[in-house]
C-alpha cells in the first residue's frame, strides 16, 4: 500500500513539472531504445544466428587459394570423395541456391530456390512440419518434382493452409508438388522460400572445376562427430586437400580448404555494420545516463524546500528516499515502456534501409528476438 501510495505520488510530482518529465523520459527512451534496437540485431545475426540443434558442430566447407580469397562452392566429385575419404563427419549435405519463377497462378513471382540433398534437414536437426522430407529417390532427375515451402511463403502465398500438402504449383513452367512446410523459426539457406531435392547427374558427379562452372558448383555444410575438434577436423581437411592437389593438379593446384563455424557464416557480412551501430549506441547511452543525472540532480536541489518541510515534520531519510524513489521509478517505467515500442519501429526501419547485399541476410528476421514478445 505504502509503494502505490508512493507511485501516485511520483506520478503527480511528474505531472506538476511536465517540461522535466518529458525531457527526462525522451532522454531514457532514447538511450534505451537505441541500444535494444541495435543489440537485438547483433543478437540475432551474431551471437544466436541460428537456433539450430547442436550449432557449434555445424561447419561450412570453404575454398580458398591464389585465384580464390574465400569460397563456399567446390566441385561436386570433391564433395564425392569427402564422403568416402573422411572420417569426422556426422554427415555431410549439399546445396545450392538459386533463382526461380513461380507461375501458373496470377502475375509471375521471383521466388528465392535451395536445392538440397535428402540428408540436409536431417544434418541440420529441422524437420518439416507438416510434411515430410526428401526421399533418396526424389534427387534423381524426373523424380525430383517436389518441393518444400518456407513458413513465411507458406502463409503469404497460401495463408498458412494445412491442407497444402499434396497441392500443386508451377516453377519454372514445371508443376512441382508440395510435400512439406519448414517451422516458422528455419532459415537456411537465409531468404530461401522453399526448398527442392539436388539432383546430381553423372557429369556434375565428375566436375572437378567448381569455379569454371559456377552452375555445377555445390555448397557443403557438415556435422562434426561428437568427438572430433574444429582444429582436428581442420588439419584432416587440409589433408584431403593435399591429396587432391597431388591427384589433380591442373584445378587443385595450391588450393586448400578449411572449415567455417556456421554460427560465424554471417560474420564477415554482419559483424563490422552492427557493432559499429553497437559501439555508437552505447556511447549515446552513456550520454543519456550523463543527461538523465544532471536533470535528476538539478530536479533535486529544486525540491530542497519540499525535503526541509518533510523532515522537520518528522520524516527519516530512509522514508524520504523511499517516496522519491516512485517518481523515479515512474521515469523509468515510461521511459523503458516507449523505448521498447520505439526499438520496434527503429530495427523495421534499420532492415528496410539496408543495402540489398545485407538484406539478403537478415530477411525474415524476427525485430522481437531479444525482446521476446
Amino acid at each position: 500500500m505504502i509503494l502505490f501510495h508512493d507511485f501516485r505520488f511520483g506520478v503527480r510530482a511528474l505531472r506538476k513539472k511536465p517540461g522535466f518529465a518529458v525531457t527526462a523520459v525522451l532522454t531514457l527512451a532514447l538511450g534505451i531504445g537505441a541500444n535494444v534496437a541495435v543489440f537485438s540485431i547483433v543478437n540475432a545475426l551474431i551471437l544466436h544466428p541460428y537456433s539450430f540443434p547442436e550449432l557449434d558442430r555445424l561447419v561450412l566447407l570453404r575454398v580458398a587459394g591464389p585465384k580464390v580469397v574465400s569460397e563456399v562452392r567446390i566441385a561436386p566429385a570433391d564433395f564425392l570423395d569427402l564422403q568416402r575419404e573422411t572420417s569426422i563427419f556426422q554427415g555431410l549435405a549439399a546445396f545450392r541456391q538459386g533463382d526461380s519463377n513461380l507461375t501458373g497462378s496470377g502475375d509471375t513471382q521471383a521466388v528465392v530456390t535451395a536445392a538440397v540433398s535428402p540428408n540436409y534437414f536431417d544434418l541440420i536437426g529441422v524437420q518439416p512440419q507438416p510434411g515430410r522430407q526428401f526421399a533418396v529417390e526424389e534427387t534423381e532427375a524426373g523424380r525430383d518434382a517436389v518441393v518444400i515451402l518456407n513458413y513465411g511463403f507458406w502463409q503469404r502465398r497460401f495463408s498458412g493452409d494445412r491442407n497444402v500438402l499434396g497441392r500443386s504449383i508451377e516453377l519454372d513452367g514445371r508443376k512441382m508438388t508440395i510435400v512439406g512446410v519448414m517451422p516458422k523459426d528455419f532459415r537456411y539457406p537465409v531468404a530461401t522460400d522453399m526448398w527442392m531435392p539436388l539432383v546430381l547427374t553423372p557429369q556434375m558427379n565428375a566436375e572437378r572445376n567448381a569455379q569454371a562452372v559456377p552452375g555445377r558448383a555445390i555448397q557443403v555444410l557438415a556435422r562434426l562427430r561428437p568427438e572430433v575438434s574444429l582444429n582436428r577436423a581442420e588439419s584432416e581437411v587440409q589433408a584431403f586437400a593435399a591429396r587432391l592437389q597431388r591427384q589433380f593438379p591442373d584445378t587443385h593446384s595450391d588450393r586448400s580448404l578449411s572449415l567455417l563455424l556456421l554460427r560465424r557464416e554471417q560474420y564477415a557480412f554482419s559483424a563490422p555494420l552492427f557493432l559499429t551501430l553497437q559501439a555508437a549506441a552505447l556511447f549515446v547511452l552513456l550520454l543519456a545516463t550523463a543527461n538523465l543525472f544532471n536533470l535528476l540532480l538539478a530536479r533535486l536541489i529544486d525540491r530542497q524546500k519540499d525535503v526541509a518541510v518533510r523532515t522537520a515534520l518528522g520524516a527519516s531519510k530512509s522514508r524520504l528516499m523511499q517516496l522519491y524513489m516512485g517518481e523515479t521509478v515512474s521515469l523509468a517505467l515510461i521511459g523503458g515502456g516507449i523505448a521498447l515500442m520505439g526499438s520496434y519501429v527503429a530495427v523495421n526501419f534499420i532492415r528496410t534501409s539496408i543495402p540489398q547485399d545485407y538484406t539478403k541476410w537478415i530477411a525474415g528476421w524476427d525485430p522481437y528476438t531479444l525482446i521476446g514478445a
